[in-house]
C-alpha cells in the first residue's frame, strides 16, 4: 500500500525588500523558498533544512547576500541589523503558531519516531 504524501504546510509567508520569503514544513524538513515576489511553492528557489537553527542562519545569509550591494560599512551594518530583526520576528511568529496549534515541528517528529 503506497504511503500518503502530505504537501508541505506553509508556516510563514512575507515579503522583505521585494523578495518573498516563504517557510514551509513537511514531515522531516523545514523548507525555505526565497526569491521574487511572484514565486509559488512549485518554483525552484528553495532549500531544505533539518533544524530551525540552520533555517534561521540560512534565511539571514540569503537576506544579507541579496541586499548587500556595496562595501559601505554603514550600509552593511544597517542590513545586518534589519536581517537580524527580521529573522527574530520570523522565528517568533513561527514559534507562536506552533504553541497555538497541535502541529509538531520536524524536529519533534524525528524525536518521536
Amino acid at each position: 500500500m503506497p504511503v500518503k504524501r502530505e504537501p508541505p504546510r506553509i508556516v510563514f509567508d512575507k515579503v522583505f525588500k521585494n523578495k518573498r520569503l516563504r517557510i514551509a514544513i513537511d514531515r522531516h524538513n523545514w523548507i525555505r523558498y526565497y526569491g521574487p515576489v511572484s514565486i509559488s511553492t512549485g518554483v525552484s528557489y528553495y532549500k531544505y533544512y533539518s533544524s530551525m537553527q540552520s533555517l534561521c542562519l540560512g534565511v539571514q545569509r540569503s537576506i544579507l547576500k541579496a541586499h548587500t550591494k556595496s562595501l559601505n560599512p554603514e550600509k552593511i551594518r544597517n542590513i545586518v541589523d534589519e536581517s537580524e530583526r527580521y529573522v527574530a520576528d520570523m522565528a517568533g511568529e513561527i514559534k507562536r503558531m506552533f504553541e497555538e496549534t497541535p502541529f509538531a515541528t520536524p524536529e519533534g517528529r524525528r524525536g518521536n519516531e
